[in-house]
């Protein structure tokens, strides 16, 4: 009899075990997924160093050889809206800017665009004038994005910027390529990716 009387219990708390185990699991499988979801709209483009081959080797294959000696002159990042960001990863796009005058056709400059998200890279785009005022990038820097954001604070500009451009301008003196960063109506900041200076840029 005592088993008896008992199995109703251990059934009863058998049943809201299993009901406590279903939504339990109904939890686990939906917390995974929605944090799936959220990570998938806080998702970044990659780095512009992790792209810059594969922009080269992207338009140098395309209708060749009319790209074919094509070299990178200026990378440009840009945010959403052109609104001001304060970290990497708001930038959303990267258009790469390329001196074609190598290749002897009838485009002088190029580019290509990756971003925004879902991610790839766009059409190449001839221009037949060519693209001045910088010289050549033959590689990517050391430097990410990140990593020159970061000493952008460290320097005291920690109010963020509006878009960045990674170029090597052409000046009287030897300048190593830069992360140009956008602060203000007219105002830029620069930071030097090998020796890591920052400072005002004209």
């Amino acid at each position: 009899m005592t088993t008896r009387r008992g199995t109703p219990t251990i059934r009863a708390r058998a049943v809201v075990a299993g009901l406590v185990l279903a939504i339990t699991g109904l939890i686990l499988v939906a917390v995974p997924g929605s944090v799936a979801a959220s990570a998938s709209r806080r998702a970044t483009i990659p780095d512009v160093t992790v792209l810059f081959g594969r922009a080269v080797h992207v338009v140098r294959r395309t209708s060749r050889p009319t790209f074919a000696r094509a070299v990178v002159l200026e990378v440009d990042g840009f945010t959403r809206g052109g609104k001001k960001v304060t970290t990497a990863a708001g930038i959303i796009e990267w258009r790469f800017v390329f001196d074609n005058q190598l290749s002897r056709s009838r485009f002088s400059s190029a580019t290509i665009v990756y971003g925004p998200r879902p991610a790839k890279f766009g059409k190449v785009n001839g221009y037949r004038q060519p693209f001045l005022e910088d010289l050549r990038l033959s590689k990517a820097p050391k430097m990410t994005l990140a990593a020159a954001v970061a000493r952008l604070k460290q320097a005291g500009f920690s109010k963020g910027f509006f878009n960045v451009t990674l170029r090597k301008p052409v000046a009287r003196r030897r300048l190593n390529p830069l992360y140009i960063f956008t602060i203000g109506a007219g105002r830029f900041v620069a930071v030097d990716t090998v020796t890591k200076r920052v400072q005002r840029f004209r």
